[in-house]
């Protein structure tokens, strides 16, 4: 029986017929129910003390993450490891599950650290053995796995992520008690290791999933270090629209879930449980393969470039994430890097990807590549200093200081333009770089459009 969230119902829908799975599922919907609700009605109360936005704060070099998958050949592991060199990334993070052939995984890994690269694993339980907990045997599995794995990375790997998506049964197995048993062996194995465990990787914004989890962590002694979560928005379209997917359409007005708002709420949810702030995993928008047909949720390559960057710098800027994974690098539909592999995965890249696809000869750098490549350069290390606009009539302006100098990123959304005198009248403008980064002219007049700029601010005070 899985969990589904369709407007304002909850409705189950039964995958198997013993009575185990049923009486977990039920389990499911009382942990939701009752850790929840009452946390619903104290926020409504205004009883919940909800941590600001868009206060000043330093945007660390190790905000910047991304997904990279091992690779099956020597000349595909390559390039890979050449375009995260290209891209200034440092942190990088890569699914590593049993069941299945470790060596591609293994000496990744390896070649990572050893470049000083800062590696979270991603550690992930066959489906068939985390609905499987209360057997022996699955509980005995996933201990030796765990234990191979930690002393096989110790002292090279600190940070690994326990779980995929609990929240999406049909892909993990899980349900709430299968993923609380699963931390804590993990929790167990890493006992004598320095590891430390990251989760649950709730997918997508379901943070009455992410309340039910967290409060049955904490109830058996868990402190995390970092919450984890899938924090996609590519069902609301652009990074900072209002998801009408939230209860009902006619609430986003309410609610005003933009991506800085549901990371606030996370943060919140993390806060109450005791836990550290939440990192982002996995997050992407889904490239349009045929762009002459119009599909929904999906975009256009140089919309994708815009969304990696305005998610970035919007998120950056309210101050809720400690750390966003892009994911993938590479892949067809929703790499920086289009590796010409028409692959769908089933389950989905963001529950288990094992090995990059495809032939790196014929492997396609997207605008997207050149964007991260740029948004790494010129944020990594920065410190948000404020908002300057940010919706007013669909124009954001956010401002940053890199190395003492005052740095502008402006866009707008819904098509809009806006000129930017509008927004800071008093603020002359000394350079322009581009979203890839690439220096620009000044014009008379800056206009700002849904690409994002770089502006540096002249004669500052």
């Amino acid at each position: 029986m899985a969990l589904h969230m369709r407007t304002t119902k909850i409705r189950f829908k039964f995958q198997s017929s013993s009575w185990r799975q049923r009486r977990k599922m039920a389990r499911n919907f009382l942990a939701i129910l009752r850790h929840s609700l009452p946390l619903a009605l104290r926020y409504c109360a205004g009883r919940v003390a909800c941590p600001a936005s868009f206060q000043p704060h330093p945007v660390g070099r190790d905000f910047f993450g991304l997904n990279v998958a091992s690779s099956p050949t020597a000349d595909l592991e390559d390039y890979h490891f050449e375009r995260l060199r290209e891209l200034g990334v440092t942190h990088v993070r890569t699914d590593y599950a049993y069941g299945s052939d470790l060596e591609p995984a293994e000496r990744w890994i390896d070649r990572l650290t050893a470049a000083g690269f800062d590696v979270l694993i991603h550690l992930v339980q066959p489906s068939s053995q985390a609905a499987r907990m209360h057997e022996p045997a699955c509980r005995d599995a996933w201990a030796d796995f765990l234990r191979h794995v930690f002393a096989r990375f110790a002292g090279k790997v600190r940070l690994y992520e326990v779980g995929s998506t609990p929240n999406r049964q049909s892909w993990s197995g899980y349900s709430i008690e299968d993923y609380v048993a699963a931390f804590l062996i993990a929790r167990d194995a890493a006992a004598a290791s320095d590891a430390a465990l990251i989760g649950p990787n709730v997918s997508d914004f379901a943070p009455y999933f992410m309340a039910a989890l967290l409060a049955e962590l904490r109830a058996r002694g868990v402190r995390l270090p970092y919450i984890s979560d899938n924090l996609f928005v590519d069902r609301a379209g652009q990074p900072e629209n209002f998801d009408d997917h939230v209860l009902h359409p006619w609430t986003r007005r309410l609610h005003r879930l933009d991506v800085a708002r549901k990371a606030c709420v996370l943060d919140t949810l993390a806060r109450q449980a005791g836990m550290g702030p939440p990192i982002c995993t996995y997050v992407y928008w889904t490239i349009n393969p045929d762009p002459s047909k119009v599909r929904r949720r999906y975009v256009t390559e140089e919309q994708y470039a815009n969304h990696l960057v305005r998610y970035f710098v919007y998120s950056a800027a309210a101050g809720h994430l400690h750390r966003i994974y892009w994911g993938q690098m590479s892949g067809f539909f929703k790499g920086l890097i289009d590796d010409g592999a028409r692959m769908r995965f089933d389950p989905p890249a963001v529950y288990q990807r094992l090995l990059n696809e495809g032939n790196a000869r014929e492997y396609r750098k997207r605008p997207a590549f050149d964007a991260y490549r740029a948004l790494i350069g010129q944020l990594a290390g920065s410190q948000f200093v404020r908002k300057w606009a940010a919706g007013e009539s669909d124009a954001y302006v956010f401002e940053f200081e890199q190395a003492g100098t005052p740095l502008l990123v402006g866009w707008t959304k819904n098509g809009a333009q806006a000129p930017l005198r509008a927004i800071l009248p008093d603020r002359p403008i000394s350079r322009i770089l581009d979203r890839d980064g690439a220096e620009q002219a000044i014009p008379s007049e800056i206009i700002l459009t849904e690409r994002p700029r770089y502006l540096l601010i002249a004669n500052y005070e």
